[in-house]
């Protein structure tokens, strides 16, 4: 036959006893949780903030950067002679030098940061200048307009593969935040 079960009024107290201390683990369990979860999130909003601050001014270079772009854009369309056309595309290069120099100094301060991804910012841009620089002295001997307007085309190709390069790199570090 079955044994009886008989619950005394010590079984409960144990019982209860017991059932309190499963629930006050779970609890302290969850605090746990929630302060790393809560830790967790306050430090990646500081990394957002201070790389959002620290972007400003890449994004401010990449818009001087852009803006020499449509420049040289204005003078592929209507530069009426060579003699002209060479001196506006040297206008141009020496501030598109500027601009890039800014764009620089703005990669090097992610590359300073802490708060901001392994990448080596400006390492990463190097190549496409250089690329600019050959395009531009290409564009300087051309000897006649259409040469001229087909190298300054490939110099804003050039620009443009900076500039995806870079939004590019900066997309993927806001992904990783």
């Amino acid at each position: 036959m079955g044994a009886i079960l008989y619950v005394t009024w010590e079984h409960t107290r144990d019982i209860v006893s017991f059932g309190a201390l499963i629930v006050s683990l779970g609890s302290l369990g969850l605090s746990f949780y929630t302060y790393r979860e809560s830790r967790r999130l306050a430090d990646n909003r500081i990394r957002l903030e201070e790389f959002k601050r620290i972007r400003a001014p890449v994004d401010t270079a990449y818009a001087a950067i852009r803006e020499r772009c449509t420049m040289l854009k204005g003078i592929e369309t209507s530069a009426s002679s060579i003699a002209k056309l060479r001196s506006e595309v040297s206008a141009c290069n020496k501030l598109l030098a500027k601009d890039y120099n800014s764009l620089c100094d703005a990669l090097a301060a992610l590359d300073l940061s802490t708060m901001v991804g392994d990448r080596r910012w400006v390492q990463g841009v190097t190549g496409f200048w250089d690329q600019i620089s050959m395009a531009f002295n290409i564009a300087l001997v051309c000897r006649d307009l259409a040469n001229s307007r087909e190298a300054i085309s490939r110099i804003i190709m050039k620009i443009n593969l900076l500039l995806t390069h870079v939004i590019g790199e900066l997309d993927k570090e806001i992904r990783n935040q």
